[in-house]
């Protein structure tokens, strides 16, 4: 069960540049999970990134709304990897 005070499934791991699914939302004996946010530097890596998520069995839909947001909000793609629909790359 999530408590009410972990609202956001993925922490932000400032010294590593990753996203880390909270513990509490995989299964027990599932190893941690972490994006890399430095390999995620085109639009393909970070669309992998983000099937590679929906392909566990912990993934619903919060989890991966949650990891659309974050990297959003982390990687900026729409100025920085697809501006006007186009392959920019970092």
């Amino acid at each position: 069960m999530i408590s009410s005070y972990s609202k956001n499934p993925w922490r932000f791991i400032k010294s590593k540049r990753c996203l880390a699914i909270n513990s509490l939302y995989i299964s027990k004996g599932e190893e941690q999970y972490y994006v890399d946010l430095d390999l995620r530097k085109t639009s393909a890596r970070k669309s992998d990134a983000v099937m590679q998520v929906a392909g566990k069995t912990w993934a619903s839909g919060p989890v991966l709304a949650s990891l659309v947001r974050d990297l959003q909000h982390y990687l900026k793609p729409q100025q920085t990897l697809c501006s006007g629909g186009e392959e920019q790359g970092l």
